[in-house]
């Protein structure tokens, strides 16, 4: 008892950061209620710089989940290495089975893991990149909630039930997997175990039943496909949860082509206290690797720039670790006229935002739509808006409204020609604060962009009014084919260059079997014709996107940028100055 009172003394004297810390501690922040009671984690928030990234740690020891648990985990190392990374950690207590069955703690931890979704931008970490860690019972917990997610509701009236309970990666810590439970003891001993495992006592269930509700929970029969990458640790003489448990889970994994990966430890203990800190050390590092947190920037995902019928157009912001150049990059997301997350995934494996973070610059990832659903007009109106939400907001992001620049790929290309040269001046007296800002850019950096759509094939028949609506027009009257035509002139940018137009870097694929090299070249010649700054990279490859060597290139873009726009910086990776 006297052990306990000072562990837990201990524990209140870190709240406020011991200055030998590498985090602040915030004590009992309830996550979610249930039967009338709060459900309580503590946040171990990172001192240095975060890395963007999240890592929930599930209490629970033996089955309990009381605030020794927590001093445990402290004394273990497990806040201070993982904070020491940059990772904001999320201690969760779901509750002890002496009073919780096992699907009402595994309920909690998904309430848990809902939450920091949610407040996912509070703590400036991205929602989507979640490690999860936990030691023994917590281990168990860590395996079942990893391979049993639940999907978000984006109809749900309960905001947490919108998010989904899935993990990036999950490092289980002597973790029990299946078939743990074997001996249910003499005589009702095994009835302990029922209640344990939710099953109702009246009417008396049989051995074989409560057996059975076992293997429903036990990870190792719930393995599936699309499970996150593991890492298990255990020791090879755990005398209480057997080595075999991690072994056996690894395998199954490995089964179905999953990333596993099993650190076997040379001790007889359950936990090894005295090393443990080196196994915490190992595991942030692999949680480094899986959830890429040496990037360049902290993301923050769907920032509503503007709301057109009664819809939220969004964008990403990434704000670079290190010091920012007080820069502002546009990169205009569009693929094949799509604008889903997927393709923000796209540009990130690109390196753009790592590049262009890693050089000072903030990034705004705008999404203007798809084209399936808004005309290019539309989609048009929706850049300029994010054009002007950004200048806006520009000091909110330590970065300045001017010089800013522009980019895109393909799609996104064609968007950044037409956006650039089509600039609305500021209007001052406008009721809308958003007016107050004009759209006009000063560097653009297209890659493998469409710039003339004179030539597009308008089909037989009325086929061509399929254009016609994409361009916005109106179907009634019915349009004739030759006004349709007309109306591809006004938007391509080779036929809108002007006098006053912003510097342009094109960078495209000679071979370029979708999007024809000339469609670059022509925009060269016009833009040179009335004197304005502009440069064309020829890339040697047959490909749309080059996708392998396409860094190097993002790379040219961003020192260009730099030049263009007056940039005197260093470079920045992780936080740290190359």
């Amino acid at each position: 008892m006297v052990s306990y009172i000072v562990a837990l003394a201990c524990a209140f004297l870190t709240v406020d950061g011991d200055i030998n810390t590498s985090y602040i501690q915030e004590m009992n922040l309830v996550y979610g209620e249930t039967h009338g009671i709060g459900l309580l984690m503590d946040v171990f928030k990172p001192k240095s710089e975060s890395n963007g990234r999240a890592i929930v740690d599930i209490v629970s020891s033996a089955g309990n989940t009381e605030r020794i648990n927590v001093v445990q985990h402290t004394h273990w190392r497990i806040y201070e290495v993982l904070c020491a990374h940059g990772y904001t950690v999320f201690a969760i207590r779901p509750g002890s089975s002496s009073k919780w069955p096992i699907w009402d703690v595994r309920e909690h931890v998904r309430t848990g893991i809902r939450y920091v979704q949610l407040h996912a931008n509070e703590y400036g970490i991205e929602p989507e990149l979640l490690g999860i860690i936990g030691v023994s019972a917590g281990g168990y917990l860590t395996c079942l909630t990893a391979v049993t997610p639940v999907e978000g509701d984006p109809n749900a009236e309960d905001p947490l039930k919108r998010y989904s309970t899935r993990v990036a990666a999950a490092a289980p810590i002597c973790p029990g997997t299946g078939g743990w439970i074997r001996d249910l003891g003499e005589g009702d001993e095994y009835l302990k175990v029922a209640k344990r495992f939710g099953i109702p006592l009246d009417p008396k269930p049989t051995r074989e039943e409560v057996l059975k509700r076992v293997a429903e929970f036990s990870p190792i029969a719930m393995v599936r496909s699309d499970s996150p990458p593991f890492l298990f640790t255990h020791a090879t003489g755990d005398p209480i949860v057997s080595f075999a448990n991690s072994e056996n889970m690894v395998k199954a994994l490995k089964e179905v082509n999953v990333d596993v990966e099993l650190r076997a430890i040379d001790s007889k203990e359950h936990v090894w206290d005295a090393t443990i800190p080196a196994d915490i050390e190992v595991i942030a590092s692999w949680f480094d690797k899986k959830l890429d947190a040496n990037t360049s920037y902290i993301q923050k995902t769907d920032v509503v720039y503007g709301e057109p019928n009664g819809i939220g157009l969004l964008m990403d912001v990434f704000k670079p670790k290190g010091k920012p150049n007080g820069r502002i990059i546009v990169d205009i997301v569009s693929s094949a006229g799509n604008t889903e997350r997927f393709n923000i995934v796209q540009h990130t494996q690109w390196s753009i935002y790592e590049i262009l973070c890693a050089h000072g610059y903030t990034v705004f990832a705008i999404r203007p739509g798809s084209s399936s659903k808004w005309s290019i007009q539309e989609r048009q109106e929706h850049i300029r808006m994010g054009i002007r939400y950004v200048k806006w907001h520009a000091e909110e992001y330590g970065a300045q409204p001017e010089p800013l620049g522009i980019l895109g790929v393909s799609s996104g290309g064609y968007l950044t020609c037409l956006t650039a040269l089509t600039p609305i001046e500021a209007e001052p007296g406008s009721m809308d604060p958003l007016r107050w800002h004009g759209t006009r850019v000063a560097a653009a950096a297209p890659i493998c962009p469409p710039t003339d759509l004179r030539g597009r094939n308008l089909g037989e028949g009325d086929e061509y009014l399929k254009t016609a609506e994409w361009l916005g027009m109106s179907l009634e009257p019915k349009p004739a084919k030759e006004e349709v035509a007309k109306k591809l002139a006004e938007f391509s940018p080779v036929c809108l260059v002007g006098p006053d137009c912003p510097a342009f870097l094109f960078t495209h694929a000679t071979g370029d079997p979708i999007v024809p090299f000339e469609n670059s070249e022509k925009m060269v010649k016009a833009l040179k014709k009335v004197d304005a700054d502009v440069e064309l990279r020829a890339i040697d490859s047959d490909e749309h996107v080059w996708a392998a060597t396409i860094p190097a290139d993002i790379e040219a873009i961003a020192s260009w940028f730099d030049r263009t726009l007056e940039v005197e910086n260093k470079k920045v990776r992780g936080g740290r100055v190359d």
